[in-house]
């Protein structure tokens, strides 16, 4: 559908960053099901997938090009490149960070193009990046930005594993009070007292009040713990089985 609107409006930019979007991510779903399938036509799948990319990536590209005044484009053609795997991805991360910059310099309180920021950084993991992308995080958090919150409190623990992070957790409480969201938090105060403090008592009463909100959280994947290095979301369930 998104290819059939590029084709219908070809000149309309914002139409080809979602189309890149989609194809990165469509491309991706196709090579995590069939990585282990040893019965296709390897060579084929390979070629076909590689198409894809750089397709994605050729579109990125272009519309950073095309779109310098755009910051949410911008943001999102940035993130996207470094999202690509690196074999398309690596002689780019300096095309993404100027995108990034041009978007921070258009729109320098902007919470989502702070977020992105600190996702690009994270992306290269080197230590003077990874600072870079504690501070963009932090900024993104200031304004409110919950997942931004989340990804500045997950690289504080990454960097100081000793670091306890209770208190963070009680601000975001009482900075975000949507529904869902405290319920997320609940859930992370759940996983801090299982993975950091050992408490299982205390988890369960953190979970149980979860699962006042929502029964159905129970068996559906509900959210991915900032304490360890899990990237699926995880059933409650599951964590109180094991």
């Amino acid at each position: 559908m998104i290819e059939k609107a590029v084709e219908l409006d070809n000149e309309n930019l914002i139409y080809k960053v979602f189309l890149a979007d989609v194809i990165r991510e469509y491309t991706s779903a196709i090579f995590r099901k069939t990585k282990n399938q040893v019965d296709l036509n390897t060579y084929e799948l390979e070629k076909d997938i590689d198409n894809l990319y750089q397709k994605a990536l050729d579109l990125y590209l272009y519309c950073i090009e095309k779109l310098p005044s755009c910051i949410k484009s911008l943001s999102r053609c940035a993130i996207g490149l470094v999202k690509l795997p690196k074999k398309y991805s690596s002689k780019y991360f300096n095309i993404a960070e100027e995108a990034i910059i041009m978007s921070l310099e258009l729109h320098p309180n902007c919470p989502y193009v702070h977020h992105i920021a600190g996702m690009i950084y994270h992306k290269k993991r080197t230590f003077q990046d990874l600072e870079k992308a504690l501070y963009h995080y932090e900024k993104a958090s200031e304004f409110k930005n919950f997942a931004a919150s989340l990804d500045f409190l997950r690289l504080k623990c990454y960097l100081n594993p000793d670091l306890d992070p209770y208190e963070d957790l009680m601000k975001y409480k009482t900075m975000y009070k949507e529904k869902y969201l405290q319920i997320q938090l609940k859930c992370h105060l759940g996983s801090y007292y299982i993975f950091k403090k050992r408490d299982i008592l205390t988890a369960i009463q953190y979970f149980n009040e979860v699962l006042e909100k929502d029964q159905a959280l129970l068996l559906k994947p509900a959210y991915v713990p900032f304490l360890n290095m899990a990237r699926a979301p995880l059933i409650l369930l599951e964590i109180a089985v094991n």
